[in-house]
């Protein structure tokens, strides 16, 4: 794991012993950004070992059994960030771990609305993982 990523790993279990439930949140989402960067091959080459992901995942599945955070604002994170495979695996963990697929997703620009108009509005030109996260969000229940 490069000391970029352990970093802010480290942010995000020092807002967690802390109990600062705002830093934890903002942190959580820091790393959903870094993880779900447009280039997936990123988290597998050279300053990467192969369980990071496997470390990020169960350490989010842990803090959502722990009660520390909530699984529909996790959701909603990695809809905004996702622009990888992995995100689309984060998607189907987050909805097991019992998110609501249903969810309406506060914006600065439109407010309140829901989780699939997020997805339309997230970022301006082309967006390669939208059909694919719609998809399995519309399998996954989300009208």
């Amino acid at each position: 794991m490069s000391s970029g990523n352990l970093t802010v790993l480290q942010k995000l279990n020092s807002a967690f012993e802390d109990n600062l439930d705002e830093k934890v949140y903002n942190d959580a989402e820091e790393v959903i950004r870094n993880f779900l960067t447009p280039n997936p091959e990123r988290v597998y080459n050279v300053d990467y070992t192969q369980n990071t992901y496997s470390f990020l995942s169960n350490y989010l599945r842990y803090a959502i059994e722990d009660r520390r955070l909530n699984p529909n604002n996790l959701l909603a994170y990695v809809v905004k960030h996702a622009n990888n495979y992995i995100g689309l695996y984060l998607i189907g963990m987050l909805v097991r771990s019992g998110a609501n697929v249903n969810v309406y997703v506060n914006t600065k620009l439109y407010g309140n609305i829901h989780i699939l108009a997020a997805l339309a509005v997230r970022q301006e030109g082309p967006d390669p993982y939208f059909a694919d996260i719609c998809v399995l969000l519309r399998m996954l229940g989300s009208d």
